[in-house]
């Protein structure tokens, strides 16, 4: 298996994102840059989460793909399912460890982000409410980051409502996915004739960061304003990952 096979299945460019939630969450719940190795391992896990994810979503999408998507890396012959479910599982057994040493009092909170994330890989195609699941993945994984930061569950309301915020923004997006194949209409056609939905969906996925940054502009700059100008300059990564990865 090639290193850009692997890439491609962890969704490479919605990678950033998962930093810009991770690095919003910690600032917004107090994290000290001192403690930065717990920071960092709490992303690392947090992005393998979310690569054994997307790549489990291959996995167990492989016989819709057959019909609908051929040209994905198992349909096409060019993975094996075997070597797809075994790097999925892979990440996010890893994903869970490094969490879990990054906060071991808070280890709740990324098995159920996995349990989560797990669900909505198998059930997804099947249930008109996985959109709720996919946006209830990213407010675990910014409250297992919270987590970290804090040492603690306890969460001030404050984060209970960035994580209601992050969400209804996923929520939203996954819902604009399902019409990804068909052109642009209504207010999204007055704002941009040429686009599709499908480049609208992009664009909503790459903004991810602008949100975290907006929610630090709004809540935490003050704390660390360095974080703030990570979160915006992440959003040109995601963007020009987009340019040789599929996002979807």
């Amino acid at each position: 298996m090639k290193f850009q096979q692997i890439l491609t299945l962890a969704r490479v460019p919605n990678v950033p994102t998962v930093w810009s939630n991770g690095l919003m969450a910690w600032v917004l719940a107090g994290g000290q840059t001192v403690h930065w190795p717990a920071l960092l391992a709490a992303l690392a896990g947090g992005t393998l989460v979310y690569a054994g994810g997307c790549t489990l979503n291959d996995a167990f999408d492989a016989r819709w793909d057959r019909q609908h998507k051929p040209d994905r890396l198992i349909p096409s012959g060019t993975l094996t399912e075997r070597a797809v479910w075994t790097l999925g599982i892979g990440e996010m057994l890893a994903g869970l460890a490094a969490l879990a040493l990054a906060g071991p009092g808070t280890v709740v909170l990324p098995v159920l982000l996995a349990a989560a994330v797990l669900f909505y890989d198998y059930r997804h195609k099947q249930n008109p409410w996985s959109v709720v699941i996919m946006g209830a993945c990213r407010a675990l994984l910014v409250l297992s980051v919270a987590g970290v930061a804090l040492g603690s569950i306890a969460f001030s309301p404050q984060l209970w409502a960035v994580a209601v915020v992050v969400w209804v923004y996923i929520i939203s997006l996954s819902l604009l996915a399902r019409r990804e194949s068909r052109p642009g209409g209504g207010f999204l056609k007055v704002l941009r004739p040429q686009w599709s939905v499908g480049r609208w969906v992009g664009e909503m996925l790459a903004a991810i960061p602008l949100v975290d940054g907006l929610l630090l502009l709004i809540l935490g700059a003050a704390r660390c304003p360095v974080a703030m100008v990570i979160c915006l300059g992440l959003w040109p990564l995601c963007r020009l990952l987009q340019q040789k990865y599929a996002a979807t």
